[in-house]
């Protein structure tokens, strides 16, 4: 986070001021609302009305008295204030005056302004077809008089306002959907219609980062959902950084969506089996990210956790509960391919312990820690071989039966996919979302364990490089577009559950039956009690 603001806030109980007050609180920031009826400020309309970082002060726009006021002991103002539809004037050019007024009276600088989308700078051109469409929206909107207001504001703010660091925010329509996407600057700042159609809560939450941005000083800046969006990832949660847990973030991919996390402003938990490797990947993603966001020691840990032992996976989750820490990213990536058949610790295929049945049990004994950290992320690394693969209800631990080891990784990658669209549909109503991927042939370290199949292990050595093969992973841990979004299966940052997409999965259709979901979860428990000393290993469902 940048340097911590008090900011007021005016119209923070209005349709964007009400986002915006609960992006900043959770960003750190302290916020006051100024506001004329302080006790419709109640946590039934508003879930931010007792924020310990929150004061209510009452007063009026349009009296300078309650603005200075309001002003005393600020860092920065925020208006998101506006007439109301229909009305014959707008109150937001005597307003703005007035906080101005207020402003420097108390010595601040920093203003924000949400106009609207017809708002022009001097020297900004409108065309036929704009200066039409402006006419037509004040008509047909009944927004005449807040259009005019805006314009009147923009002039003043222009010819009156050299010594205030002010910015004009100039949306267009904007939508009451959730979350979808990182919202920038467009047209570099400059001048230019808004063409994207941004939620409230996407537009607020950009406007926390203006309050730090030298480059939006004195500019009318339209809104645009950016390419790239690390949203999630980037986001405070009561100002502190989200957490990421990632099975096997020593080496590969794993390795490198921790890298890509922390630098995007995560803590990363780096869940290994090998207590040195993962030291020694810890040291070195603390020397590579050395420019990540307010470094800290505690952005990056690591925790003991080998996925193909019942036993290790219950410590890990037990000891992690016991931090108190939140988990918003459980990242299920550790996973081991072909090679002869090994048997785990708890007797079964060493394959399907690691790829598929200790992550499963890691998300059930972890999935209290995730609904009270919400919202919250499940992402299961599967692979492209789930494609080809098929569930065998009645082997699914192939121990001491002619060993295909190709058919096992197949059927273990499979069972991720299959697995984590039950989770997700078990998940409903608890904003924690479970999506599984294929990361696409990728040169990792799991060609060293393919040793039955010199083609195959030649295929994965000269894969793609980690850094594009994790590319699809990070966007499922870090992007707002896939915010409340779960049960799909995704290639290249692109859920091909659905539509002619899932054609791709035509040779596996029958073990994708949707019947198959809750079958692979009562048998996957009846695996674990047949293969555990403890009782309470039974999950529940």
């Amino acid at each position: 986070m940048n340097k911590k603001e008090t900011i007021l806030v005016l119209g923070g109980t209005g349709s964007c001021g009400k986002h915006f007050v609960q992006h900043a609180l959770d960003a750190g920031h302290n916020v006051r609302v100024l506001t004329r009826s302080p006790e419709k400020i109640t946590t039934e309309r508003f879930i931010w009305a007792e924020h310990k970082n929150l004061q209510i002060h009452k007063g009026d726009l349009n009296n300078l008295a309650d603005l200075d006021e309001a002003c005393t002991n600020m860092t920065c103002v925020v208006s998101l204030a506006g007439p109301p539809i229909g009305a014959k004037t707008s109150m937001m050019p005597e307003a703005i005056r007035n906080t101005v007024t207020a402003m420097r009276n108390n010595g601040l600088k920093r203003l924000i302004v949400q106009t609207g989308g017809f708002v022009k700078l001097k020297g900004e051109e409108s065309n036929l077809i704009e200066r039409s469409a402006k006419g037509a929206f004040g008509f047909l909107m009944k927004e005449k008089a807040t259009l005019e207001g805006n314009d009147k504001v923009s002039l003043f703010l222009q010819e009156e306002c050299a010594d205030i660091d002010w910015t004009m925010t100039r949306p267009g329509m904007l939508s009451d959907n959730p979350q979808e996407g990182v919202v920038e600057a467009a047209f570099d700042y400059g001048p230019g219609m808004p063409a994207d159609h941004p939620s409230k809560v996407d537009l607020t939450r950009w406007y926390v980062d203006l309050l730090h941005d030298p480059k939006s000083t004195h500019k009318a800046i339209a809104p645009q959902y950016a390419k790239e969006d690390f949203g999630f990832a980037q986001q405070r949660v009561k100002g502190q950084k989200r957490i990421a847990v990632i099975t096997g973030a020593n080496s590969g991919l794993g390795y490198e969506t921790a890298r890509v996390l922390l630098l995007k402003g995560m803590q990363v938990v780096c869940a290994c089996r090998n207590p040195q490797k993962a030291k020694e990947a810890v040291n070195k993603l603390r020397e590579c990210t050395a420019d990540r966001p307010f470094p800290a020691k505690e952005d990056i840990s690591s925790m003991r956790l080998d996925v193909s032992s019942l036993e290790s996976v219950r410590t890990f989750a037990q000891e992690y509960k016991n931090t108190g820490k939140p988990m918003h990213v459980l990242l299920c990536n550790a996973g081991i391919m072909m090679g002869p058949q090994q048997e785990s610790v708890d007797g079964i295929d060493l394959q399907i312990a690691t790829n598929y049945l200790g992550h499963f049990l890691l998300c059930n004994l972890l999935k209290e820690t995730l609904i009270a950290s919400a919202p919250a992320r499940i992402v299961h690394v599967s692979s492209i071989a789930a494609r080809m693969g098929s569930i065998d209800f009645t082997n699914l631990n192939p121990i001491g039966t002619p060993y295909n080891s190709l058919k096992v990784y197949q059927m273990s990658k499979l069972m991720q996919v299959v697995f984590s669209r039950e989770l997700n549909k078990r998940l409903e109503g608890t904003s924690v979302t479970s999506n599984s991927l294929e990361p696409g042939i990728v040169s990792t370290n799991l060609a060293k364990g393919i040793t039955d199949n010199p083609g195959m292990k030649t295929m994965i050595e000269n894969g793609i490089p980690v850094e594009e093969g994790a590319k699809t992973q990070i966007f499922l841990c870090s992007s707002f577009k896939v915010y409340g979004k779960g049960g799909g299966n995704y290639i290249d940052c692109v859920d091909n559950s659905k539509g002619m997409l899932k054609f791709k999965y035509i040779l596996a259709a029958h073990s994708l039956r949707h019947s198959v979901d809750s079958h692979l979860w009562e048998e996957s428990e009846a695996l674990i009690e047949k293969h555990s000393e403890r009782d309470s290993s039974k999950i529940e469902s």
